[in-house]
C-alpha cells in the first residue's frame, strides 16, 4: 500500500463548537456537510482534520488535569491522541493561554528531542505539539560555548569509559557499550553534553517502583563532567534534563547519592534544591569478602 495521504476523524459532540475551538487556535473551517452540519473539516496548512459529531471513533474528557508527570493521567481521556509539529511552540502556548484552551502539559523539553505541549479539545482529544529540539541548535546549549545535550550512543562508549575513570570508575570501552544496551532495555536514560562532537559530561538516571510511595523513584545514578567543562553549566543542564525525563516518566522524587568525599558535589546538588535527608549503605555481592 501506497498511502497518498492520512486525515485523522474525531468524534465531537457539537461541531459548531469544535468549529469555534479550531478557530481560537488559529485553524480555519475548510467545509461542513448535512442540514444541520454534523460532518465537516478543519484546517492549517496543508493539515486538516475531519470532525463528526457523534460518531467514528470515541470521544470522553478524562477530568485530570494533566496528561504527563507525577499527577498526569494518559488514559483517562478517551477521545484521540495525535502530534502536531509546529515552528514553535512557546507561541502556540501563549496563544492557547490567552484563549483559555485547556492546556494539559506545558512546553517542555523532552527526553526524545522533541519541545512539546499538550491541548486538550473539550471531548478529550490530546494534541500533542512540538518541534524537534535538533531542528533548533540554539535552545539545546548548555551555555554559549555550542554545547548540546542528546542520549548516548554506543559510539560514544570510549569517552564515556574515560569519564568513568574520572569519577573513579574505571572501564573498558566494550562493557561501556554493553551496560548502555542493558540501561536501553530497561527503565533507565543516559544523557551526554557533546561539544562539537566530543562528549564532556555524562548523566545517567533510572526510574523504579516502590511500596512506600504511590509514585516511581527516580535516581540520577551517575553524573560526571570532564575538568575541562566544568563550572560552564553543563551538569546543570544534564540534571535538568533528566529531572525533565523523571516527570514525564511519572516520578514523584529525585534521588541521588554521592561519595562522602565528594563535597564540591554535595554543594552543587544542593544548590538545585536537593536535600541531605538520609545515609546510603552497599554491600558488594559480586566478590568475596
Amino acid at each position: 500500500m501506497l498511502a497518498r495521504g492520512l486525515t485523522p476523524i474525531l468524534n465531537v459532540s457539537d461541531i459548531h463548537e469544535s468549529f469555534a475551538w479550531f478557530e481560537k487556535l488559529g485553524w480555519k473551517k475548510r467545509w461542513d456537510w448535512g442540514e444541520p452540519p454534523t460532518f465537516g473539516a478543519v484546517c492549517s496548512g496543508e493539515s486538516e482534520i475531519f470532525l463528526c459529531q457523534g460518531g467514528q471513533g470515541g470521544r470522553g474528557n478524562g477530568g485530570v488535569k494533566g496528561t504527563f508527570g507525577p499527577d498526569g493521567d494518559q488514559t483517562a481521556d478517551k477521545g484521540v491522541w495525535m502530534s502536531v509539529w509546529v515552528d514553535d511552540v512557546d507561541a502556540v502556548h501563549r496563544r492557547c493561554v490567552e484563549q483559555g484552551l485547556d492546556v494539559a502539559w506545558p512546553p517542555t523539553d523532552m527526553p526524545w528531542n522533541v519541545r512539546e505541549m499538550h491541548l486538550r479539545h473539550p471531548d478529550g482529544h490530546v494534541f500533542r505539539i512540538g518541534r524537534g529540539l535538533e531542528e533548533d541548535e540554539e535552545g539545546r546549549d548548555a551555555n554559549d560555548k555550542g554545547v548540546r545535550v542528546r542520549r548516548a550512543t554506543g559510539g560514544d562508549a570510549p569517552r564515556l569509559a574515560e569519564l568513568l575513570g574520572e569519577l573513579g570508575y574505571p572501564a573498558e570501552a566494550a562493557a561501556v557499550q554493553r551496560r548502555l544496551e542493558r540501561m536501553a532495555a530497561s527503565h533507565a536514560i543516559a544523557l551526554v553534553a557533546d561539544e562539537g562532537g566530543d562528549v564532556v559530561a555524562l548523566c545517567t538516571g533510572q526510574l523504579f517502583d516502590v511500596i512506600h510511595e504511590d509514585t516511581p523513584v527516580a535516581m540520577v545514578s551517575v553524573l560526571v563532567v570532564a575538568v575541562r567543562a566544568r563550572r560552564g553549566g553543563v551538569g546543570r543542564r544534564l540534571m535538568t534534563d533528566a529531572e525533565r525525563w523523571a516527570q514525564a516518566a511519572g516520578a514523584g522524587r529525585v534521588v541521588i547519592a554521592s561519595g562522602h568525599a565528594r563535597s564540591d558535589a554535595h554543594a552543587f546538588y544542593e544548590s538545585l534544591g536537593y536535600q541531605h535527608n538520609a545515609r546510603r549503605y552497599s554491600k558488594r555481592l559480586d566478590r568475596e569478602a
